[in-house]
């Protein structure tokens, strides 16, 4: 059973206070100051820092929370394996992985008898907060990740690249990503692994999305695409999502010093997660695929 002093410091770093803790506990606000001093006094360290009537996590408490939250996700699937419930596996995939690397990967999943499973679209950011708060057992993902809450195992590897429509001035041409710059970029929203790889790489050359002429959001690919194709924009993105686009010459690739970027996709899950074994059962019936060659 979670303790209970834990118990209470996810609550009132939910809420980022006391008072609302309290009331979400039905407990006195001194009560709850009580049990989050006896876990300062438990591990020894500061867990808040007070800044007037607001408070922020210390990284120790960041630590702690990241902590808490597997701790309680494990909670509440040990009960449930104790009184044998038909728990489905909660499979996270970003929109890349899900749209065009997964489905024709789920059949062998799909003729294990008994397996049962659910399956979440969502951005990398949102994912992992996800499996860490016990929503989801595992994902795939494109993005980065910390490797000190999370076992990973790489699922392939896929090549990342700026693309524009067919007849752009810079269509299947050398160019620098200096001349990319006086176009539009055309970018999924914050928190997807697709936009946190283009933003890494871009800080690496000292540069940023800012650098472009103007940027847009699509939080859908067929959008994304379609703006492409109606305009001068430049997007970044994985070789198989604008595979068909290619072929039919809708789209082409923009040859960039760098580019393309081969990028590792993995499957993770929480360190320390009682649905290690479900997950890799999972894993072990999906077959990695590895797209190493050029448009």
């Amino acid at each position: 059973m979670l303790d209970g002093k834990l118990e209470t410091f996810l609550v009132v770093a939910q809420w980022g206070s006391y008072t609302k803790a309290a009331e979400q506990l039905h407990f006195t606000q001194p009560a709850i100051t009580q049990q989050i001093r006896r876990l300062e006094e438990a591990y020894g360290c500061a867990l808040v820092e007070f800044h007037g009537r607001s408070f922020v996590l210390t990284a120790e408490g960041e630590a702690l929370l990241e902590y808490a939250k597997i701790q309680k996700a494990n909670e509440r699937r040990l009960r449930e394996k104790l009184t044998h419930m038909v728990h489905p596996l909660r499979v996270g995939a970003t929109l890349s992985i899900a749209d065009y690397y997964l489905p024709h990967r789920l059949g062998a999943v799909m003729a294990q008898p008994g397996f049962c499973l659910q399956v979440e679209v969502g951005n990398t950011k949102t994912l992992l907060e996800r499996i860490l708060e016990g929503q989801l057992d595992c994902g795939l993902i494109e993005g980065m990740f910390d490797e000190s809450l999370f076992e990973a195992i790489p699922f392939c590897k896929a090549l990342f690249l700026p693309v524009v429509r067919r007849d752009h001035p810079l269509s299947n041409r050398q160019a620098a990503l200096e001349e990319l710059y006086p176009f539009a970029v055309l970018l999924r929203e914050k928190g997807s692994g697709t936009r946190g790889i283009l933003e890494h790489y871009l800080a690496s050359q000292n540069s940023s999305v800012l650098a472009f002429q103007q940027q847009m959001e699509a939080g859908s690919f067929r959008l994304l695409k379609k703006l492409l194709e109606q305009s001068d924009a430049v997007s970044f993105l994985y070789e198989k999502v604008v595979e068909e686009e290619c072929s039919s010459n809708r789209l082409a690739p923009v040859f960039v010093e760098g580019f393309p970027l081969q990028r590792q996709m993995h499957f993770v899950y929480a360190k320390g997660s009682l649905a290690e074994k479900e997950c890799k059962t999972f894993f072990s019936h999906l077959t990695p695929i590895v797209t190493d060659g050029k448009m």
